[in-house]
């Protein structure tokens, strides 16, 4: 219903006054500002309260998700690193006799391991990069089409909002090359132990 405030106050038994008042910003993130200079011009006869604080139950509720939501994919990704570790390793065992061979040709232990440390980057290099084309394709449909819908009683909001933050992308990028160059370092410590007499002998 819209009237005027003379009405709604008379309605609402409040003497010609109101009960709070609004105040639409262009930008969400000078809030906080706003709030504070607001405080500032009434010197504090008024409470003055963001957004933020007005669901604060709401935003903690997101911090949560976004926690568990962090813990979750990097077990994930732990996961897939393990697999990185478990594959050249059998890669260092079926190519034992061309190791073998590598070494009595030359090669030393520090090169052994620099190949398998660059095979386990390349590994993790091919799924950092289609992981992100998935990723912003997938966040292109959500943005696109309403393919999950909320409840707005609850969510205060119908459809997930994406939003993506290049610090958070790097990030995850990082990390996933330092767990790929940490599941690398075993197997390349592995292959550069060989003795190239039982490797060409037994290989």
């Amino acid at each position: 219903v819209y009237t005027d405030i003379a009405s709604a106050s008379d309605f609402l038994g409040l003497k010609g006054g109101v009960t709070g008042l609004s105040v639409k910003l262009d930008k969400l993130d000078n809030a906080e500002k706003a709030a504070a200079a607001i405080e500032e011009a009434t010197q504090g006869r008024y409470a003055v309260k963001t957004f933020m604080q007005l669901n604060s139950t709401l935003y903690a509720a997101l911090k949560l998700e976004k926690v568990m939501m962090f813990i979750i994919l990097s077990l994930i990704i732990l996961v897939a690193s393990l697999n990185i570790t478990s594959n050249l390793i059998l890669f260092g065992t079926e190519k034992l006799k061309d190791i073998g061979l590598m070494r009595a040709m030359g090669a030393s232990p520090a090169r052994i391991r620099r190949i398998f440390i660059l095979e386990g980057l390349y590994i993790g290099s091919a799924g950092v990069i289609s992981g992100i084309v998935l990723a912003l394709v997938l966040c292109w449909a959500i943005t696109a089409f309403d393919i999950v819908q909320l409840p707005g009683d609850i969510y205060y909001l119908t459809k997930v909002p994406v939003s993506l933050q290049w610090s958070d992308i790097l990030s995850v990028v990082l990390g996933s090359y330092f767990l790929c160059f940490l599941s690398a370092l075993y197997p390349a410590y592995r292959a550069s132990k060989v003795n190239p007499v039982d490797a060409i002998r037994y290989g």
